[in-house]
């Protein structure tokens, strides 16, 4: 198998997104007094993270077809001068 793993999140990237959803959550309730905006941001960000995970599976996808292809070209060629 190949050695491909997915990145991971830094902890500080973590604590950062945390802090955001904090603030977000505090404007909405005591300046805009609207709840209903957290969701609406928290559902906003977790389809752009669905989308970019797609996409790096896809990339991921995409590079094991081509190292197949690959390995199948040498494996052919090796046959052709036999």
């Amino acid at each position: 198998m190949a050695e491909w793993t997915p990145p991971t999140m830094q902890p500080t990237t973590k604590i950062g997104i945390g802090a955001l959803v904090l603030l977000l959550t505090a404007y909405a309730i005591l300046i805009a007094g609207q709840l209903l905006l957290v969701v609406q941001v928290i559902a906003m960000g977790a389809t752009v993270y669905v989308a970019w995970r797609a996409l790096l599976a896809v990339e991921a996808i995409a590079e094991a077809q081509q190292r197949i292809a690959a390995a199948e070209e040498r494996n052919e060629e090796g046959h052709l001068t036999d």
